[in-house]
């Protein structure tokens, strides 16, 4: 797999409303997610 560095909007963190996204990922952690649009 590639290690890529991207955005991960707030409103894709969590099925769940996310008031603050550090009470779901902290700055370093490495997420794995899919890819739906590059710009």
């Amino acid at each position: 797999l590639y290690h890529l560095t991207g955005l991960l909007h707030i409103s894709e963190v969590s099925w769940d409303l996310v008031q603050d996204v550090r009470d779901v990922v902290s700055e370093g952690d490495e997420v794995r997610v899919k890819v739906i649009h590059i710009d």
